[in-house]
């Protein structure tokens, strides 16, 4: 797994683990997305699907 890091500092193990997966079969630290997510985003609506659309995904 790479060391780098987008643009708000974060790394891939922010969010993922490197070995074991969660509830959902995913690499994740959370049992699902939305859990990833609200660890930052308390509070917000936000549209995972959306977000995972990028440079790093």
């Amino acid at each position: 797994m790479s060391a780098q890091t987008n643009h708000e500092g974060m790394t891939c193990l922010d969010c993922h683990t490197s070995n074991k997966e969660n509830k959902e079969g995913k690499l994740l630290v959370k049992d699902s997305s939305q859990e990833v997510c609200a660890k930052c985003h308390k509070g917000e609506t936000l549209d995972v699907d959306k977000i995972m659309v990028g440079e790093f995904h």
